[in-house]
């Protein structure tokens, strides 16, 4: 509809994938072909990208827009100064079809153990998906009983305040791409669990723990990994490398007025 209209189409700072169905690679195929420019926020999106035919435009091909891949935008976010020494250990969970009933028991274990002298916050993401996620397994009898006793929601308004919560942790657990990103950027430990290619994605950019909830992990394994992220929170200089990789998107803009 834009294009009948005359009007440039831009896939900016764009995640792309899993495409599991041979319509909906058909589909992204026909589209990438429409666009006036792209960047993608990951290099396996832009990886996947190129698989369907995408190649970068005239005003792509010059200079770091060249190969049209740069971070997600929410690193270039200001952050406030760690100062979590000691403090709660914060979860960024959702709701997700790879985490059912029992087999929830070997992650919230290892959380039970991780720090257990210390408060736990779940920070819900998304208002109409992960608020409730506590209750609901308390309700299923799923929470381990001093786990629970020490578990309290937290609901922030806004992503500032968000970042303030993360700044005073000594660990945050994120499913949700965004609470890795923001707890990040504050400075915070962090450790990921992935439900999706894109937290893989950014974890591994980052450089910081990361479990694929598809695949099966036990208890020690889990504890052993988050222990050695307490209190540590990740390399300044790979935050910053990712905050800069973030300019990509912004040149996008330059590039269609030169």
């Amino acid at each position: 509809m834009a294009r009948a209209q005359g009007k440039p189409v831009l896939l900016w700072a764009q995640g792309l994938g899993p495409l599991r169905r041979r319509r909906s690679r058909a589909l992204v195929r026909a589209l990438l072909g429409q666009t006036s420019a792209c960047s993608w926020r990951d290099p396996g999106s832009a990886d996947l990208a190129r698989q369907l035919g995408w190649r970068p435009t005239v005003a792509q091909a010059h200079g770091s827009l060249a190969a049209g891949v740069g971070s997600d935008p929410v690193w270039t976010v200001p952050g406030p100064s760690w100062r979590g020494q000691g403090g709660p250990v914060v979860l960024c969970f959702r709701p997700t079809g790879q985490l059912q009933g029992e087999t929830w028991r070997p992650w919230l274990a290892a959380i039970d153990r991780l720090a257990p002298e210390r408060e736990v916050l779940w920070v819900p993401f998304h208002a109409g998906q992960d608020r409730g996620l506590l209750d609901q397994l308390r309700d299923q009898a799923l929470l381990p009983e001093a786990l629970s006793a020490r578990s309290k929601e937290r609901n922030p308004d806004t992503p500032m305040e968000a970042m303030e919560l993360f700044a005073a942790s000594g660990l945050v657990l994120a499913m949700r791409l965004h609470g890795l990103i923001l707890a990040a950027v504050s400075g915070a430990p962090v450790a990921a669990l992935s439900y999706d290619p894109k937290v893989q994605a950014a974890a591994d950019a980052l450089g910081c723990p990361v479990h694929d909830l598809s695949a099966h992990w036990g208890e020690e394994a889990l504890l052993k990994a988050w222990r050695h992220c307490l209190d540590r929170p990740p390399a300044p200089d790979r935050v910053a490398g990712l905050a800069q990789a973030g300019e990509v998107h912004r040149l996008l803009f330059d590039g269609l007025h030169p």
